[in-house]
């Protein structure tokens, strides 16, 4: 068995592009036979580029040509993780049409709305929707670019690229698979694999010692993400916090005892899980994962959160972490203050966490998933159109 692994990887490196590798190595690691197709977007594209990239997000002809020179025959896989914008939803229609089994990983909503990321509020995945999104510029700030996205999501639909070129679809968590339910994708090829992180106390390594003494964030400084609201709420808080993954915003009033560590390795990123009281995650918008949860649970960090999207599924309050309070800033900065002054129920946190990461999280436990379907998809198994 072949498999194929195609991905579009971002300008600026994101969680998908990081699940993606680490599934290669896991791949490589597990006797596949793993053929990447991997794709980088132009970093300055000119306004010929920006056209060509704009069509090219309803139907890549080129895509043909590209997939043929892979060495699969009938019943080898196509794993796609992010199509956009260079391969497009044809990349399913071509693949079907030399034999291959196809498998999307659904990481983001680009398939249901421009944006790629899902409101507070419950939406229907409605033409009218797509028009609304389009009309506010969700995509790039665009109205030009977004209504480009909302042809390729419309084409697609009319064309039941979903229902009929794909034969399974990875949801990372029961909240994804629960909104492309209610958007109409078949129940019986959609299947919850949650994403995996190395295991820091693999090969023997003891578990990791020493005083935990600041909280941390990691990640982009994105509105989504919501650093502006902890930096904010940090203003009422007297202890460490360590921002990584983040520039120091130009614009703002950042307390003296946050410090700003830049993008880290892997391993200098380890570190800083293993060192922290507290993981805090006050994203705004409802997430279809959480890599940087999963990453502290194996460190036995314990984790705040908001109780948006997947992040409800990862996080137990009182378990493995707490969820952020939302109603204001001053509820915050007093829900944080409360947990670093408790610093026994933080390690019992962090030890539950700890638990919760083996018994989900591990890379044995996303290969023996992943390898079962698509085994069963060579075997002629999975679901066919």
């Amino acid at each position: 068995m072949k498999v194929i692994q195609a991905h579009c990887f971002y300008r600026q490196r994101g969680g998908e592009d990081v699940v993606v590798e680490r599934e290669a190595l896991l791949l490589q690691e597990s006797g596949v036979s793993l053929l990447p197709w991997h794709l980088n977007n132009p970093a300055s594209p000119t306004a010929i580029e920006k056209l060509s990239l704009a069509l090219g997000t309803l139907w890549q002809r080129k895509v043909r040509q590209q997939l043929a020179t892979f060495p699969v025959s009938g019943g080898d896989i196509l794993h796609v993780h992010n199509f956009f914008p260079l391969l497009s939803p044809s990349v399913f229609h071509y693949a079907k049409r030399q034999g291959l089994k196809t498998v999307l990983t659904l990481h983001n909503f680009r398939s249901l709305t421009p944006s790629a990321m899902l409101p507070d509020r419950l939406i229907d995945y409605s033409w009218c929707h797509s028009l609304q999104q389009c009309w506010q510029g969700a995509y790039q700030d665009s109205k030009l670019a977004s209504l480009v996205v909302a042809g390729m999501i419309e084409l697609h639909r009319w064309r039941k690229t979903w229902l009929h070129q794909v034969d399974a679809f990875i949801c990372p968590s029961e909240f994804v698979r629960q909104q492309y339910l209610k958007a109409g994708f078949p129940a019986d090829k959609l299947r919850v694999i949650p994403h995996f992180c190395p295991d820091p106390r693999a090969g023997n390594h003891s578990p990791e010692q020493g005083e935990r003494t600041f909280a941390l964030f990691v990640g982009r400084n994105a509105p989504e993400k919501g650093l502006h609201r902890l930096l904010e709420a940090w203003q009422e808080i007297n202890f460490p916090l360590v921002i990584a993954g983040a520039d120091r915003p130009r614009t703002g009033k950042v307390p003296a005892n946050v410090r700003f560590v830049g993008i880290s390795d892997a391993s200098a990123l380890g570190k800083l899980y293993a060192e922290a009281s507290l993981l805090i995650v006050p994203s705004q918008v409802a997430e279809t994962f959480g890599n940087v949860v999963i990453e502290g649970f194996s460190h036995a960090t314990p984790v705040l959160a908001s109780p948006r999207g997947a992040l409800q599924e990862l996080v137990q309050p009182g378990i493995n972490g707490e969820w952020i309070a939302l109603d204001s800033l001053s509820a915050l900065a007093s829900q944080i203050k409360q947990l670093l002054a408790e610093p026994a129920h933080l390690r019992h946190l962090g030890h539950m966490a700890r638990q919760r990461y083996e018994h989900y999280y591990t890379p044995e436990a996303h290969a023996d998933q992943l390898m079962r379907l698509y085994k069963e998809l060579h075997q002629g198994q999975g679901s066919t159109d």
